[in-house]
């Protein structure tokens, strides 16, 4: 009976892993190949690989400086994101009132609101206030429509933390932001980084602003990069696979790279209740 729930256990865990590691294997190994190779053996490893695809994508296909675009708009999204969450959530959590319930409230309708139905509105107020065709046109909405939940998520953690830990901070005289800035925000750490990840994937993956409010060639995210790269050279196989490897692998490597903090902010999440 054990050596079965051990074989149950590793075959679960193997399909696991092929569900979803498969298909990243899979189009990094047609990366590394030539048209040829992949049309001959699409399963199988490149031999020889080689990386004359990636840099073909990211010199000719523009694929640099959109990468470098996506990565600005993203951290500057992120890092609003969470600054204003932290102090909104933090100064929402601090007792209660009738107009911090009505805050709470605004912010919860903001989750509700598909960010799709401001395009037109916010195209008409770009082009009055000369934000057409800049990177502030795709800031602006994603802190926009990312502060909600960020706001909601830290205020709920802020008021699981016991009260009598604020209260040692005052009596050692820590003022407000003080104890902000070295009570609340070091046990929140797990928690930051689960909401900063899912601003950065909503930032990285977003298509649609970004194809309303940019124009210019040099101010393209990888989205429309992607969207470009396929309408013009489609047919290359390999070079699109290396497109593709270019898009996920910042996401990816986050992923791996906080895996411990997603899981203790699941974990604290579920003893929290």
């Amino acid at each position: 009976m054990r050596m079965l729930r051990i074989f149950g256990k590793i075959l679960l865990f193997g399909t696991a892993l092929i569900v979803l590691l498969g298909p990243l294997v899979w189009l990094l190994f047609n990366a590394l190949k030539t048209n040829a190779q992949i049309y001959l053996e699409p399963w199988g490893a490149p031999c020889p690989p080689s990386l004359h695809n990636f840099i073909g994508v990211w010199q000719g296909g523009g694929f640099g400086e959109a990468f470098w675009n996506s990565l600005k708009v993203t951290g500057v999204t992120v890092l609003s994101t969470l600054v204003l969450g932290c102090l909104a959530g933090y100064g929402l959590s601090l007792g209660r009132s009738l107009v911090k319930s009505l805050l709470v409230g605004v912010f919860l309708a903001g989750m509700m609101v598909p960010p799709h139905v401001a395009l037109v509105p916010l195209f008409r107020l770009y082009q009055r206030i000369g934000w057409s065709d800049t990177q502030y046109a795709l800031m602006g909405p994603y802190v926009a429509f990312s502060l909600p939940l960020c706001i909601f998520v830290m205020k709920r953690f802020f008021e699981s933390i016991p009260r009598d830990i604020l209260d040692a901070g005052a009596l050692d005289g820590l003022t407000g932001l003080g104890s902000l800035r070295w009570i609340y925000l070091p046990l929140s750490r797990s928690v930051l980084t689960t909401v900063g990840a899912y601003t950065a994937i909503f930032c990285w993956n977003e298509f649609a602003f970004a194809l309303t409010f940019i124009e210019s060639p040099s101010l393209r995210t990888l989205p429309l990069a992607l969207m470009d790269y396929s309408d013009q050279y489609g047919s290359d196989v390999a070079m699109t696979c290396a497109a593709l490897c270019i898009s996920v692998s910042p996401l990816v490597f986050c992923l791996f790279l906080f895996q411990a903090r997603f899981e203790e902010a699941l974990t604290q999440g579920a003893l929290k209740g």
